[in-house]
């Protein structure tokens, strides 16, 4: 029994030595028309948010390259046809979102890329409501492979993030769903 629970506490420092972790960030929302909101208001049709790929090393060393698969699953559309950080991008365009579909990005800076931003504004436009969820896992550039980091030999093997996207329906369709709750209680 010693031994199982030496085990597990070797395994946990191993695990929290090696917590880079490469996420999904939100970093700003276009409301549609007339709408303040705050930094918490759920997305509403026709809203748009963008999402930067950021690295956070925590000890680790800083990447050579990033190869990533992007996916999505709910109602919306992933764009990446404005991408402004001047690294090399896989995906390029508009698509609608189709859950299980894998979209390709990559980059690499041969000087190294520290902690912060490696592929910048990437838009997800609201078509709908519900959950929306946008996760990463890894992927291959054709030219140079998996995620390295700065010594060109070892893959990264830290974690990879995902963002949740809570979308609502209109206000229209908010006060349709009322009036139809009105009804049934009237007809009773």
């Amino acid at each position: 029994m010693k031994k199982l629970i030496i085990l597990l506490v070797v395994l946990g420092f191993a695990v929290t030595a090696n917590a880079a972790l490469i996420t999904l960030s939100p970093v700003d929302v276009g409301l549609s028309e007339g709408r303040l909101g705050g930094a918490d208001d759920p997305l509403l049709e026709s809203d748009i948010i963008g999402l930067d790929i950021m690295y956070m090393p925590d000890g680790a060393q800083d990447l050579l390259s990033l190869a990533t698969v992007v996916t999505a699953e709910g109602l919306g559309s992933l764009d990446a046809s404005d991408l402004t950080f001047p690294y090399d991008e896989g995906f390029s365009g508009s698509e609608e979102v189709v859950a299980g579909k894998e979209y390709g990005m990559w980059t690499a800076d041969f000087g190294g890329m520290g902690e912060g931003i490696l592929i910048d504004h990437i838009l997800f436009h609201c078509d709908g409501e519900g959950l929306v969820v946008v996760s990463l896992a890894p992927g291959v550039n054709p030219q140079i492979g998996p995620t390295l980091y700065i010594d060109g030999t070892t893959e990264y093997d830290g974690q990879w993030g995902s963002i949740e996207i809570n979308q609502i329906p209109e206000p229209a369709t908010i006060v349709l769903l009322g009036l139809g709750g009105l009804f049934l209680r009237r007809r009773k």
